[in-house]
């Protein structure tokens, strides 16, 4: 019993430290202090992200701000737990994905005046390191005013899908019929 009491004593100090405590405003959601970010991307990447839209076209897909562990996988199962922990706060700003199976070609980093700091160099040194690893190319680009498509174009060309000698061919969905539209489209390209 006195055993318990202490446990007791020592959670409820814990939930105190932490603000968990009964009354201080957790019961109610509508009190607690969460609103959507005003972007999700920086001004910068806001930036790059359109550039590269127009560079990549329909041969990639592209997602900003990827968590490492949602990218880039632990094959072995009894590490698993270890090592995701060790990628599980890291994120890339850009990867690239095939526009048909989603697998990741590449991923893409934007080096600002932050990633001059010794701590941030470290951690792109162990990003870099992962993604070696995993045989993943990791492209860095550096921040500009602004970002040039054909530079962009040439350095991620190499990673693309070669398109199709016969292309594939899908039917458009009209959302609200459900009905197929005999219009072709070329996964990569205008046909």
């Amino acid at each position: 019993m006195r055993h318990i009491n202490w446990l007791e004593k020592f959670f409820s100090a814990s939930f105190d430290l932490l603000g968990l405590e009964a009354g201080a405003g957790n019961d109610d959601p509508g009190s607690w202090p969460y609103a959507p970010q005003e972007s999700l991307l920086s001004d910068a990447e806001r930036d790059f992200f359109g550039v590269l839209q127009i560079a990549v076209g329909s041969q990639a897909l592209i997602f900003p701000k990827m968590r490492l562990e949602d990218v880039i996988r632990v094959f072995d199962p009894q590490q698993e737990h270890f090592y995701r922990k060790r990628i599980a706060n890291y994120h890339v700003d850009f990867v690239l994905s095939d526009p048909v199976s989603s697998k990741p070609l590449v991923g893409i980093e934007l080096d600002d005046k932050s990633h001059e700091t010794p701590i941030q160099q470290r951690r792109d040194q162990f990003k870099n390191q992962i993604f070696g690893v995993a045989v993943l190319p990791l492209l860095r680009f550096s921040v500009k005013a602004s970002f040039d498509v054909d530079t962009i174009r040439t350095r991620i060309e190499t990673y693309m899908p070669v398109a199709p000698l016969c292309p594939n061919v899908v039917f458009v969905w009209k959302s609200k019929q459900r009905r197929k539209v005999g219009m072709r489209v070329n996964l990569f390209g205008a046909v």
